[in-house]
């Protein structure tokens, strides 16, 4: 099949060689760039395919920390991103909630996955379920994280009984806790939590 090349700009920061050769199908447009700082021109540059559907920032430190030039790619479908971010990563999440974003960054839980503003977990030592745990009642509007989850489970209800018979649920004052036993089912529930909230008035 006939191949994309995409070539990291040499800006790409003191210390950091750019990647020889980044292939990807035209089925599915990728880009990658190498670990370490990465000035912003090189990210720039790097992204400026507007048939990429799919990203990865793979250790990646931003040197001003900014995510601007991802919000606007027009067929990004898939973004993996691990390292240093930034401060605008909650942004990109709102400005594109269509994503699937893959993040591993300071502080987070390795391979958490967002789904808009929702987020889950994959099962990890000692919790061998998929996982979202997340306080829903700002997202949702509901008074407590309680009425969040009645909300969430009639939604499921009306979606796919199923579905919502292989849940276990598990939610505090803080969090709305929610298990299943495949990220297909998770990613099921997070899509309807993400539609409920793009719903909510």
């Amino acid at each position: 099949m006939e191949q994309h090349e995409h070539f990291v700009p040499d800006q790409a920061g003191p210390g950091v060689k750019p990647a020889e050769r980044l292939d990807a199908e035209v089925a599915i447009p990728r880009c990658l760039l190498p670990k370490g700082p990465v000035e912003p021109v090189a990210l720039l540059a790097a992204l400026d395919d507007e048939q990429l559907e799919e990203v990865e920032l793979l250790n990646v430190d931003i040197a001003d920390g900014r995510l601007e030039p991802l919000f606007e790619l027009p067929q990004l479908r898939r973004l993996t991103l691990t390292g240093r971010a930034g401060p605008n990563v909650e942004e990109l999440r709102r400005r594109r909630p269509e994503l699937e974003l893959r993040t591993n960054l300071t502080g987070e839980p390795e391979g958490r996955v967002y789904v808009g503003p929702v987020h889950y977990d994959p099962p990890v030592e000692g919790i061998e379920q998929w996982t979202i745990f997340q306080s829903l009642a700002d997202l949702l509007r509901t008074g407590t994280n309680y009425d969040a989850e009645r909300r969430v489970r009639g939604e499921l209800r009306r979606r796919d009984g199923a579905l919502l018979r292989r849940l276990a649920f598990d939610s505090e004052a803080g969090a709305v806790g929610i298990y299943a036993s495949s990220e297909a089912d998770i990613r099921s529930v997070a899509e309807a939590i993400r539609d409920l909230i793009a719903a909510a008035p």
